[in-house]
């Protein structure tokens, strides 16, 4: 949940609540949805460009074979959905605007940071690649991992505020804290010291992590109550909290102050004033109850049941940690056995009987399919989306890089999301849409998106597909039920025809860069605005970039000490760059050398922020395919995000191959010519660029087009341009009204509008480029 100014409370008074210790030799519960986040900011990993995977997935490496020298045993949890019962709701959607205004500074200016869109997945793939225990759970987490602290006796590792409430033996560890340079302690002189590398262990040393450790105690022995176990509990109750609306408390915070003489001396104050007051007036509290009685004397008659509820149960989440309100997480991790390759498919329970997930339902109240529900929690099928689509039929689509002056980036994949969602709704019960329903009667035949829609929050409702055409031949969705007996060559066929991709695709024999080609051609025909020939030919350099660099990391023992982890790489790249001379790769790389460094992004290159516009919709695409994978059982191996795109070197790559004269000699030249590299570079283009003919005629037209429309041109297209823009913008506005919730957070009423994501309609439009 977090605690508002709690955190800042804490490390005001760091002298008196933290310590200084030394991480070793145990077990950890990592908060993994919070460590995901900080990791990518720590380790100040490029994200003005839309986010340099393969460097971040470097990074979360480093950081477990960190904790792994020391003897940590790491074991991480993630929050699952959202609560049904909405009460996060509005503070989700809050934070939706708070980072589309981030992401509007950083096209602007250049600066700032959000956590990009496939952050997630490449940290899974981390977690699966070091074999470290994770698991979902149904809903946040919080609870789940202090019950778990406490029962471990093990600290929590994580930056968020409601473990500093928390009454857990084993402590907390928050993350900025934590200084990840490796020590050497040694146990008989009791020295300690930063380790150098030529230095060799003897017994009597250890290494650790140095972090600064906070334990409730350390908070609630400044009060003089007996029952000290419910003074925090209270306090982050009454201060607010994301469930806890304090300007519902407003009477209250009024009614109480901060003395004129503190009892408190040694605390350093510079929280907020209702805070600082509501700190002070527990002193004098008997018990829980006492306090939320007269709490709710300032609370006018007809509110004080709903806020009463709203007190209680926070409280209560924070209290009622002897037992685990999920399953049992300790047994799931300790028990939990790794799934190779070949059985991934299996949806047997594969543990022992203490170990069952317990069952879940979806928004029509018809219970998940086993299988679903224990790859939701083993983290193979991704929660917060996937789980999201099934019991909420909701989704929060959060802003990415993208010019906000133009249609959401995940518009260009909304088809393939009501792919998902037909599979997801074929079993549900449905209504029959009339004229006038109610906003539970089109969330029971569709799913409600949360977009933007240009500068604002806009809900849609999508409605699902419940079929294809492949080859020809329509295909009926299979459900949920269904897909564990379905044939997995199927579920690849339903896979490439989501993607728009024949059986003539076959001239790539490689399953999974068949996917990956795929999505790079569903993304060309999509992208609005559209995305140039250079775009491709760089993002398809990339992949062979960072496969190069994976390998040479490999080959030259650069993994951080232990067996080496091979990365899943695509296996026809291996083949290319083994296949090809030493001379070659080191040329092709020389050349790439250049644009892997950072580059300086500017708010007077329009050119610049639409280019990073594209590769945001390509994002959505690969993430939206990879639910669709998922969904199905995944018929295709897909590797990280890791290995496929880092976008810092695609956009440093378009605008160098857009400012030469002849960029297919220059790319001849720089691959070798007809050397593998050169050969498995074209075989993909070409398989791209042929798919991308069946809606439009000359890719070279369409790139030429782009241009005009990005106002790289001469003074007097731009003007074309900005004339095109007008109009289009005019048109746009007519098209969808923003809609109203009960909530009153939108201004005008749609209620009644429905998204057909009946591809044939909706990219209508590309039929007509010539």
């Amino acid at each position: 949940m977090g605690v508002r100014g709690l955190a800042t409370l804490v490390d005001d008074n760091k002298h008196i609540l933290l310590s200084d210790h030394k991480l070793h030799d145990t077990r950890v519960i990592i908060d993994g949805s919070n460590l995901y986040h900080f990791l990518y900011y720590h380790y100040k990993v490029q994200v003005q460009y839309g986010g340099d995977y393969d460097h971040y997935a470097v990074k979360c490496k480093k950081f477990f074979k960190t904790l792994k020298k020391c003897n940590i045993e790491a074991y991480v949890v993630f929050d699952g959905g959202y609560d049904p019962d909405d009460r996060k709701l509005a503070t989700v959607l809050d934070r939706m605007v708070n980072r589309r205004q981030k992401v509007g500074q950083i096209c602007a200016r250049g600066r700032g940071c959000i956590l990009p869109l496939l952050a997630y997945e490449t940290f899974c793939h981390v977690l699966r690649e070091l074999d470290i225990p994770h698991v979902s759970c149904k809903y946040e987490a919080d609870n789940e991992i202090a019950v778990l602290a406490h029962r471990w006796k093990c600290p929590v590792l994580s930056n968020d505020s409601d473990f500093f409430v928390y009454s857990m033996d084993g402590g907390f560890v928050p993350l900025d804290y934590m200084n990840l340079t490796l020590c050497v302690y040694n146990k008989q002189t009791e020295e300690a010291s930063i380790l150098e590398k030529s230095h060799q262990l003897v017994d009597e040393e250890c290494l650790y992590i140095p972090v600064k450790y906070y334990h409730y105690e350390m908070f609630v022995k400044h009060f003089r109550k007996d029952d000290r176990h419910v003074i925090l509990p209270l306090f982050a109750t009454l201060t607010g909290n994301d469930y806890v609306d304090t300007s519902a408390l407003a009477n209250f915070y009024s009614s109480i102050h901060v003395p004129k003489n503190p009892s408190k001396k040694g605390f350093r104050f510079n929280a907020q004033t209702h805070m600082l007051a509501v700190l002070y007036w527990l002193d004098n509290i008997e018990s829980a109850e006492k306090a939320i009685q007269m709490v709710l004397e300032h609370i006018a008659s007809h509110k004080r049941d709903s806020v009463k509820e709203m007190l209680t149960k926070s409280f209560d989440g924070y209290c009622c940690i002897e037992k685990f309100t999920d399953f049992e997480i300790d047994q799931f991790l300790t028990c939990r056995k790794n799934v190779s390759d070949s059985d991934h498919r299996s949806t047997e329970v594969r543990d022992s009987g203490a170990c069952i997930v317990p069952e879940m339902v979806d928004f029509s109240g018809c219970r998940v399919p086993d299988w679903f529900t224990e790859k939701l929690r083993r983290c193979e099928v991704t929660g917060l989306f996937l789980q999201n689509v099934t019991v909420n039929h909701r989704v929060i689509l959060n802003c990415q890089i993208e010019v906000i002056r133009e249609k959401s980036a995940f518009a260009c994949s909304r088809e393939l999301r009501s792919i998902v969602y037909g599979i997801v709704m074929k079993t549900s019960k449905m209504v029959t849409c009339e004229s006038k329903t109610t906003n539970k009667d089109l969330r029971t035949n569709c799913i409600e998106e949360y977009d933007r829609e240009f500068t604002n929050t806009k809900k849609y409702y999508v409605e699902p597909v419940f079929s294809v055409v492949y080859g020809g031949i329509e295909k009926a969705l299979p459900s949920l039920e269904e897909v564990p007996t379905s044939r997995i060559e199927e579920c690849k066929a339903i896979l490439m025809a989501a993607l728009k991709v024949g059986p003539d695709f076959g001239i790539i024999k490689n399953n999974s860069t068949q996917f990956i080609l795929g999505v790079l051609s569903y993304w060309v025909r999509n992208a609005e605005p559209k995305v140039t020939e250079s775009h491709l030919s760089s993002v398809i350099l990339g992949m062979i970039m960072i496969h190069i660099r994976a390998l040479k990391w490999l080959n030259n023992g650069h993994h951080m000490g232990g067996e080496p982890v091979v990365p899943e790489l695509l296996a026809d790249v291996v083949e290319a760059v083994q296949g090809s001379s030493e001379q070659a790769v080191d040329k092709f790389m020389k050349h790439l050398e250049k644009h892997m460094s950072k580059s300086e992004q500017s708010s007077k290159h329009l050119h610049d922020v639409r280019l990073i516009h594209g590769l945001s919709q390509l994002q959505s695409c690969l993430v939206d395919a990879l639910y669709l994978n998922q969904v199905l059982l995944l018929p295709v191996s897909v590797p990280s995000p890791g290995a496929l795109l880092n976008c810092s070197f695609v956009c440093n790559m378009v605008r160098d191959l857009e400012s030469r004269r002849k960029p297919d000699c220059y790319l001849e030249e720089m691959l070798t010519k007809n050397s593998p590299l050169h050969s498995l570079f074209a075989l993909w283009k070409g398989a791209v660029v042929t798919c991308c003919k069946s809606k439009v005629n000359d890719i070279h037209q369409f790139s030429f087009d782009v241009k005009i429309a990005e106002c790289v041109q001469s003074k007097k297209k731009g003007k074309k341009c900005k004339k095109a823009k007008k109009e289009k913008t005019r048109m746009d506005d007519g098209d969808v009204e923003m809609h109203t919730s009960e909530d009153t957070l939108f201004k005008k009423d749609v209620s009644d509008v429905l998204v057909n994501c009946d591809v044939n309609n909706k990219f209508a439009m590309l039929d007509i480029i010539s």
